[in-house]
């Protein structure tokens, strides 16, 4: 006599999946239980609990399993919001160098404007003051003369 394990009509379940978190675990259905036929015995009621605790067992891991896939995915999705405020800091902080650099270049023009506007000045002091010793140089025997005389004078008046 034929037992209902070795009908020919009874489903195969597949292997339980393996725990893959990059693999879209979600989209494994378990095979749904189908009723056995009018040639059911005792062990194939024992059967059928076997294979629904199976099912219950896979349904159960299948839920751990999406429960960690949503999980690391909330983890992976944290991650990258926190990258992506790390990058909006360093777009930050380059906008602000930018601006600093931009700054910087107009003052080192003003301090280069004003080099070159002090040095004609020094020039132009420079030239005075060669016309002023000339004048000075040709002059100084009247000076001395001019000085000699106020001397004469301060010492003639301070003793009378």
């Amino acid at each position: 006599a034929k037992t209902g394990a070795s009908a020919p009509h009874q489903p195969a379940y597949p292997p339980p999946p393996q725990y893959n978190p990059y693999q879209q675990q979600h989209q494994q259905q378990p095979v749904p239980y189908q009723q056995p036929g009018p040639a059911a015995t005792s062990s194939s009621l024992g059967l059928r609990e076997r294979r629904r605790a199976a099912g219950s067992m896979m349904s159960q891991q299948l839920l751990e399993e999406e429960a960690d896939l949503s999980k690391h995915a909330s983890q992976r999705m944290n991650f990258a919001h926190g990258v992506e405020k790390e990058i909006a800091k360093l777009s930050e902080v380059f906008t602000r160098f930018g601006a600093l650099v931009v700054e910087q270049g107009e003052t080192i023009r003003i301090i280069d404007r004003d080099i070159e506007e002090a040095s004609m000045e020094v020039e132009e002091g420079h030239r005075h003051v060669g016309k002023t010793y000339a004048i000075t140089k040709g002059n100084r025997s009247v000076i001395i003369k001019v000085f000699a005389t106020i001397l004469i004078f301060a010492v003639v008046l301070t003793r009378l």
